[in-house]
């Protein structure tokens, strides 16, 4: 008879884990030493965040951060004055508190990154005279063209105040290093452009909130509200092909669509149109079942003669089975098709 052994096997998976704390709180002047408790911002540099207001007081205001609501455990603070809207160092550990200077009526959020206790931290005071905004959703409209800038729409939860921003952060080499492009929002809704990328580049991007200024190095530790598609981000791929005014031909007084060419494909297909108005000009590619495999959104153009070569992919990079398929483009009120053939 064998004998059997069970062998067990502990492993020890505090490595794959970046969380150093399970709760941060602010205590402080603001809200009479009790504790408001802080949010995880979850980002290549985990931080913490809260904002708080209060309708009394004006004057200096002393806080310290805290993994505790009742001072049992470890607390950061500055022992120093605080400039509003400016990187700070949080200590780790000081005695003194910090300090700011507090407007009656305003919003104040609180930023910390997220560290091990006996370690100092940075982060944030920001003021703003209203409560922050969220973002309700960001546009991916499909794929990008090379050399175009990429637009991307951010719809907020409301106007924000005159202080805060709408960024949007992008990569094109898997977020070995990135960029960000900042907007000045006025309503509830924001354009963004993400500048031209090579054709062949995928590009990974997200938004975020923040004050004006924020650099992308400092743009974890600044975020306020964000939206990363629920941790995949955002992407597009960078085709060949250009949408852009054909030579100095005089401007088109009229909607016109050019037939496609060639027609059959096999490869790629050139098409064209005259656009005499300034508009929003979108592009939609559909099978013969009535299935949108291909979509660019154009955004705001100017009056001219307009191209693009599609090359028989889809929003997938993939490309699509041979047949029958309809070029649909929308300019304000002009809504036109044309088939096309694609030899496979």
């Amino acid at each position: 008879m064998k004998n059997s052994i069970l062998i067990v096997i502990t492993l020890n998976l505090s490595f794959i884990f970046s969380q150093n704390q399970s709760n941060m709180y602010v205590r402080g002047e603001i809200n009479g030493w009790g504790s408001n408790s802080m949010t995880r911002n979850d980002l290549g540099t985990d931080t913490w965040i809260v904002s708080i207001t209060e309708a009394e007081t004006d004057g200096t205001s002393e806080f310290k951060f805290a993994n505790t609501s009742d001072w049992s455990g470890t607390d950061w603070s500055r022992g120093d004055v605080v400039t509003i809207g400016s990187k700070t160092t949080w200590y780790d550990p000081n005695g003194a508190n910090g300090s700011f200077s507090q407007i009656s009526g305003k919003y104040y959020t609180f930023t910390i990154k997220d560290v091990a206790d006996d370690n100092n931290s940075e982060g944030y005071i920001f003021e703003f005279s209203q409560a922050p905004i969220s973002i309700s959703s960001v546009s991916n409209v499909g794929n990008g063209l090379a050399s175009n800038a990429y637009t991307v729409t951010v719809t907020l939860s409301g106007t924000p105040d005159a202080n805060e921003m709408v960024y949007v952060r992008y990569s094109s080499d898997s977020w070995l290093s990135s960029s960000v492009v900042e907007g000045d929002p006025s309503s509830t809704s924001i354009d963004i452009d993400i500048p031209g990328q090579s054709a062949g580049a995928t590009v990974s991007y997200y938004v975020f909130t923040s004050i004006t200024g924020i650099s992308d190095y400092d743009a974890d530790l600044a975020t306020i509200d964000f939206d990363n598609n629920s941790g995949s981000n955002y992407s597009y791929y960078v085709e060949n092909g250009t949408v852009g005014i054909l030579g100095d031909e005089s401007m088109p007084t009229e909607f016109h669509t050019y037939s496609a060419f060639p027609n059959p494909f096999n490869n790629v297909v050139l098409l064209k149109w005259d656009i005499p108005n300034e508009t929003n000009f979108s592009i939609s590619i559909f099978d013969i079942m009535g299935r949108q495999v291909w979509f660019k959104n154009c955004g705001r153009v100017m009056p001219g003669q307009y191209s693009i070569q599609w090359n028989g992919k889809d929003i997938f990079y993939q490309t699509v089975s041979g047949g029958i398929y309809f070029v649909r483009t929308r300019t304000g009120e002009n809504v036109t098709q044309q088939k096309i053939l694609f030899l496979k």
